[in-house]
């Protein structure tokens, strides 16, 4: 298919929220499209996964690949390529930090953090 440029930090489609997939969508001849041209934007820049609003899609479909073997984060057990449509990213665990009086939660996204404050 194509491989697509991966958009930058700042850009407009990143900072909206991604519109939902519909179950009739799944399937059709523009969403095969949209995957096969994720899978070879992803390949095509080494990375291990993707999200459509990165090659700007605003949609709810993320892809991982992920080789296996020795990397910089250890061993890695294989996980082939995977579709995850509509994920739900759910918060396992909290890191408190300490910020000025109280102690807030932290959001950190590789190194792409935001201290919370009360009045967030």
């Amino acid at each position: 298919m194509a491989v697509r440029r991966i958009i930058r930090m700042g850009h407009p489609t990143l900072r909206r929220e991604a519109e939902p997939i519909a179950e009739t969508a799944i399937g059709d001849n523009s969403f095969s499209n949209l995957i096969n041209d994720m899978r070879d934007t992803l390949r095509d820049y080494g990375g291990i996964g993707l999200a459509a609003p990165q090659i700007d899609e605003s949609v709810q479909l993320v892809i991982i690949d992920l080789p296996g073997g020795e990397s910089r984060y250890g061993d890695l057990e294989a996980l082939p390529l995977s579709i995850c449509i509509n994920p739900v990213v759910t918060t396992l665990k909290r890191k408190p930090r300490v910020i000025g009086k109280g102690v807030y939660p932290s959001l950190d996204f590789g190194g792409l953090s935001k201290n919370l404050s009360q009045n967030d």
